[in-house]
């Protein structure tokens, strides 16, 4: 079941991350895409309800939970070596593909993780707890002190509407012109800011860390039909602000005005993914738990998606690179010329041929390429 949820989570990955490469990832942090379209504002809201701020925490959860799995049989050197990797990699697809990398963070987070490896359930479930009010905390706090100033001190208003030549150029290199190496020199330039992004979310990512390692020790996933009370009341409770959240999130295309800017409809926005994420994400598991069970994959689609989801890392980069090559101008540069629901469909497309690549790939190989880069480094040997 947890290889068939990150197959899953791959899609909304998909879907979500195809923002960043049609709009630079320093316009989508200031403001977020605009939809142009109706059909672009209706294909938004569904995926705005659906996957933002769900999916990232989704593969937060499964990567908690495949760590408690391996701190059990591991030792500490070749968890250290395995996170250091994929800091190594993040960074590296950060500067050279797409600065929406979020395996950096992952690496980085996972490091705090080992010293939490004998702390008791009971704490870390208060840990993660306290960790998921943080955005909302965070958020309301911050946007009430930057509106505040931005209606009194215009250098404040300036800073928040960022560099315009920086965006200028950022618009220049993701739309139509730019070479390479130009185009490295401004993912590198907006590298800090971008991972703004990365400092905002890792409360949410770590509590998810954290959830996922409480579910492996409690063995929920392992027998979920054991637990079929205590994942109906955890669907249970997380409906209401699931729907009143992701309802929310649907509605602002809808209402909010089309100016791209820092205001309190961002702010709203903000808050009602930190509430939303979280909540319809349990749901997703909870549900999952309910379905599948703790059995192999039955069904030849269930197969099909666990075998993607053993090659999340191999995809997670293979969709940037794909996405990168279709639509920067040092590829086929057509993010000058989609919908932002023509850009959905094609990621869409992309995933569909992830899947088709997966049934392929594990009739040859025990692993995918990136996933067995990372199992070497950790156990500083190559295997096939």
């Amino acid at each position: 079941m947890v290889d068939v949820l990150r197959g899953v989570a791959l899609l909304g990955i998909a879907v979500i991350n195809v923002r960043g490469f049609v709009r630079p990832v320093e316009e989508l942090v200031r403001g977020g895409i605009v939809a142009e379209t109706p059909s672009d504002r209706l294909v938004l809201a569904a995926i705005d309800a659906l996957a933002l701020g769900k999916l990232y925490l989704l593969f937060s959860l499964l990567f908690g939970f495949g760590f408690a799995v391996q701190a059990e049989e591991v030792p500490t050197a070749p968890l250290v070596r395995r996170h250091v990797a994929l800091i190594a990699i993040g960074l590296l697809h950060a500067t050279l593909v797409w600065p929406g990398d979020i395996l950096a963070v992952y690496g980085t987070l996972g490091l705090l993780l080992l010293p939490l490896r004998r702390t008791s359930t009971k704490r870390l479930v208060l840990l993660a707890t306290l960790l998921l009010s943080l955005p909302v905390l965070c958020w309301g706090l911050i946007g009430g002190v930057a509106l505040f100033l931005s209606e009194r001190v215009p250098e404040a208003q300036r800073a928040l509407a960022g560099d315009a030549t920086l965006a200028a150029e950022l618009s220049r290199l993701y739309g139509a012109g730019g070479d390479y190496p130009s185009f490295v020199r401004a993912q590198l330039a907006t590298l800090t800011e971008t991972y703004f992004t990365g400092v905002v979310t890792a409360p949410a990512v770590f509590a998810a860390f954290l959830f996922g390692v409480t579910l492996a020790r409690a063995r929920w996933l392992h027998v979920a039909p054991a637990h079929e009370k205590r994942w109906r009341r955890v669907r249970a409770a997380c409906l209401f602000p699931a729907l009143a959240a992701n309802g929310a999130l649907a509605a602002f295309h809808f209402l909010a005005p089309p100016e791209s800017a820092f205001d309190g409809w961002t702010i709203a926005h903000f808050v009602a993914v930190a509430i939303g994420g979280p909540s319809l994400c349990a749901i997703y598991v909870a549900s999952a738990a309910l379905t599948m069970g703790s059995g192999e994959p039955r069904s030849a689609t269930t197969r099909l998606l666990a075998k993607a989801g053993r090659l999340s890392l191999s995809f997670y980069l293979m969709q940037s690179v794909i996405f990168a090559a279709l639509f920067y101008p040092w590829g086929f540069g057509l993010a000058s010329g989609v919908s932002v629901a023509e850009a959905e469909v094609i990621a869409v497309g992309v995933y569909a041929l992830q899947l088709a690549i997966a049934a392929f790939w594990f009739d040859r190989f025990r692993r995918g390429p990136f996933e067995q880069i990372v199992r070497a480094v950790s156990r500083w040997r190559v295997s096939l």
